[in-house]
């Protein structure tokens, strides 16, 4: 029997559905930080049926493993945080059980029943049908703050500190839906970007993704050289990720990643992309467009390569999707 008691007192008042995909979990928990409240992380293992339409699975754990089915229980959160389709009918499950009292956030599309979430935050590339629980939010919310960047720039500065400056970080992606890097155009931009860091006496860090293919990675390890700090990512190693956009003084993405270039341009150096052609009528290229029109970013060009902070109109052009959704939560539930 599901009972409605609600959190009190030294009880958490914010859950937070995460799962195995990091860029739902980063988005999550992006916001939960950015929050400032206590919360609580609740760890979704699936089952097979969580591969079901959404309108099948409803409001319920339908497509969730047993041991994540018991840490779902009474007293329930005033507010959840998740994304993405799958996690959306746990949600919804809490909701209702909580007699309708727990507030939902959801960030990317719920799949289903938009009308139960109290606010959905949508990346406005996207297109959509205007809603009053729709937040339009500028790229994906990411945990990218100052904090954190001078905790890993303390992390990494000593491994580097041997490389001639300036230093320029290089995210090589490689992957997003339906639309890949065509490795051909990738491997003459970072061409030319290699090419103006050796004729700037300096030093490229770069570092592939978990999307990165093997055949990229090794055209990558021909071009790039021995002159570089490369860094192939690996599941379980220790990843510089971090420590490169601490300590950059200039960093190039690849368009592909709407995540990496929020988290990017959270960082306050110049940053620069490599849009591939393939990306010409995608959301992603609504996405660089906005980028681009806002300054926030910078198109690569082969003509030179600036290291001066990013200023636009007096302010800083850094920005995180995360206080946008954040001062919504406020405002609208007084949390």
């Amino acid at each position: 029997m599901i009972t409605k008691s609600f959190a009190s007192e030294g009880q958490s008042r914010v859950w937070v559905l995460t799962d195995r995909r990091p860029g739902n979990v980063n988005q999550c928990l992006g916001v939960a930080e950015a929050l400032g409240l206590p919360f609580e992380e609740k760890t979704l293992e699936y089952t097979w049926a969580v591969r079901l339409d959404n309108r099948l699975r409803g409001a319920s754990l339908i497509g969730i493993a047993a041991e994540s089915r018991a840490q779902l229980l009474a007293p329930w959160p005033e507010l959840v945080i998740a994304a993405g389709r799958r996690s959306a009918p746990v949600a919804r499950y809490i909701k209702r059980a909580s007699g309708g009292r727990t507030r939902l956030v959801q960030i990317m599309n719920p799949g289903h029943a938009w009308d139960e979430f109290d606010l959905i935050a949508l990346p406005d590339h996207d297109q959509f049908t205007p809603r009053d629980n729709i937040l339009s939010v500028l790229g994906a919310p990411h945990r990218i703050t100052p904090e954190r960047l001078a905790v890993e720039a303390e992390v990494w500065r000593e491994r580097f500190e041997a490389l001639p400056k300036p230093w320029v970080g290089l995210l090589i992606g490689a992957g997003c839906g339906r639309w890949h890097l065509g490795a051909s155009s990738v491997i003459r931009r970072v061409t030319e970007v290699v090419e103006q860091v050796r004729r700037s006496g300096g030093t490229l860090l770069a570092t592939t993704s978990r999307r990165t293919s093997r055949a990229m990675i090794e055209a990558l390890s021909g071009v790039i050289g021995d002159n570089a700090f490369v860094h192939r990512w690996r599941r379980h190693d220790e990843n510089p990720y971090l420590g490169l956009l601490a300590l950059s003084d200039a960093l190039v993405v690849t368009g592909d990643s709407v995540s990496m270039c929020s988290e990017a341009t959270a960082t306050g150096h110049p940053v620069y992309v490599l849009p591939p052609p393939m990306l010409s009528r995608s959301p992603h290229r609504r996405f660089l467009d906005r980028l681009l029109a806002t300054q926030r970013v910078r198109p690569w060009s082969r003509e030179g390569m600036t290291f001066a902070v990013p200023v636009v109109a007096g302010r800083s052009v850094s920005f995180n999707a995360a206080s946008t959704i954040v001062g919504a939560i406020r405002q609208r539930f007084g949390l």
